[in-house]
């Protein structure tokens, strides 16, 4: 049994991936929240694994579905030889009160299927 607030992320689905050179990435958000209340807000943070901050987005929530996308990220590709991966935390606050923060972990790459063939990052 867990208690939440009642402004309150209910799912968070990240999609991330990289340009055609792989040198940036992108990150689509796509959020569901519960019970949209007024003054609520959100903050997202991206962080890379030494905890460096990467991009940061801060908006109201305006309805009970959140979309958005950061683009142009410095971010280094995730692969099997190096698993880079990057932290994803999500604030959700009501009139200035932080009432949730959420994390998830995601690594930036291209998956490609050629003439039956697999290409991860190229």
């Amino acid at each position: 049994l867990e208690a939440k607030p009642l402004l309150h992320l209910q799912d968070l689905k990240l999609t991330a991936s990289l340009t055609n050179d792989y040198q940036k990435g992108s990150l689509q958000v796509e959020a569901d929240i519960a019970y949209r209340l007024p003054n609520a807000s959100f903050k997202l943070e991206l962080r890379d694994s030494a905890g460096d901050l990467v991009a940061e987005k801060v908006g109201p929530i305006r309805s009970e579905k959140l979309e958005f996308s950061l683009a142009d990220l410095p971010v280094d590709a995730w692969s099997a030889e190096k698993p880079n991966l990057y932290q994803v935390r999500l604030y959700l606050y009501q009139a200035g009160s932080l009432l949730e923060v959420s994390r998830q972990e995601v690594g930036f790459r291209n998956f490609e299927l050629k003439d039956g063939i697999m290409y991860l990052n190229g």
